[in-house]
């Protein structure tokens, strides 16, 4: 709590899934609801939502492989832009802060922090698929991240940071918004 009586607001990493979910369109989608439910709460001032660099570059990777899979065939660069710029916008519309990768690697010892999150990391055996989870590489770059920039938690549909050890906790997006 802060001198005013309000809960003081939750510094959450974002994971890029969630925009992948959030902006693509498909609003019945479970996921797809959880996401605006989360970003409602960005909104709202229940959460500070952070994300980097890599975020945006990791977003438009995986829309690019769904478009082009989607399509069967390639997209063009234009089309590329468009993707990122789309991002950028919302990111700067809904106040997330944003990092600057290659900034925060130059400051913190980002790859070292990789490296140790994932020995760390304790595999677990899914709930609902009953198979193996452990984080992998990108994600535990999103986690090297978060710590840089002191954030408390990831904001997350993977199963993958369930067995994360550290200061930033799994913000499990489906569990957090049950309804």
């Amino acid at each position: 709590m802060n001198l005013t009586g309000r809960q003081t607001p939750k510094a959450v990493y974002i994971d890029t899934m969630i925009f992948v979910y959030h902006l693509l369109p498909s609003p019945s989608t479970f996921l797809s609801r959880k996401s605006a439910l989360f970003i409602k709460d960005i909104e709202q001032g229940k959460y500070i939502g952070i994300v980097t660099s890599f975020t945006i570059a990791e977003y438009i990777s995986v829309i690019k492989g769904l478009l082009c899979k989607k399509r069967n065939k390639q997209i063009t660069s234009a089309e590329t832009l468009a993707i990122k710029t789309k991002l950028e916008q919302f990111i700067t519309q809904m106040g997330i802060v944003l990092y600057d990768s290659d900034t925060l690697a130059t400051k913190h010892a980002i790859f070292a922090d990789c490296e140790n999150i994932i020995e760390q990391d304790v595999p677990s055996l899914g709930k609902h698929d009953g198979k193996w989870h452990y984080l992998k590489g990108a994600d535990a770059l999103h986690l090297a991240f978060a710590n840089s920039v002191n954030a408390e938690a990831i904001a997350t549909f993977d199963d993958d940071f369930r067995g994360v050890c550290g200061a930033v906790r799994p913000l499990i997006i489906s569990e957090v918004y049950k309804n």
